[in-house]
């Protein structure tokens, strides 16, 4: 029943991600209108056998009506370009490669021990930008200024060793 055996491998992840967008802010520009359409366009969201019990979600705006809306007609709608909700735009790339060796020894037919070595490289790199406000008022100016990109690269070394014991059939303990 003494056994033994070595096992290895490894992996590699690639990941990027980034947000990058223009967020804009559309204002009615006749507001009456607007808050007449909304008024007549309401739908009670109250569902029967709801799981909190006897609960009014109450009355919201029908999105069949209001997902048409065109926005972007500017005889209807001012835009306003947010800069703040811009300043959040970032891009990043990860890198994680691994390896694991693992050594499984079998003492006898109800007790074995297991050690392992995983060891991790990360390497990271990031892009950023910063919303900064100078002045007050009418002198007030809004700005993104982009941060200097970061990168970051470091290993992890993850041991194991566990040892097992199978009491029962139904019993087993590590």
């Amino acid at each position: 029943a003494w056994k033994n055996s070595i096992r290895f491998g490894a992996n590699l992840k690639v990941k990027s991600k980034d947000k990058k967008r223009d967020f804009y802010e559309y204002t009615p520009i006749d507001k009456k209108a607007f808050d007449a359409l909304v008024r007549a366009n309401l739908t009670d969201m109250t569902r029967d056998n709801f799981l909190a019990g006897n609960y009014q979600a109450g009355f919201f705006p029908d999105k069949k009506v209001f997902g048409d809306i065109a926005f972007t007609d500017e005889s209807v709608y001012t835009k306003e370009r947010i800069l703040k909700e811009d300043a959040t735009a970032f891009d990043a790339d990860e890198t994680v490669w691994g390896a694991y060796l693992r050594y499984d020894q079998r003492i006898n037919d109800k007790v074995d021990f297991i050690a392992g070595l995983r060891m991790e490289h990360t390497a990271s790199a990031y892009n950023a930008n910063k919303y900064e406000v100078k002045g007050k008022g009418k002198e007030k100016k809004e700005s993104i200024v982009p941060i200097a990109g970061k990168s970051d690269s470091y290993f992890n070394f993850l041991p194991s060793l566990i040892a097992k014991w199978d009491v029962t059939n139904d019993l087993k303990m590590k």
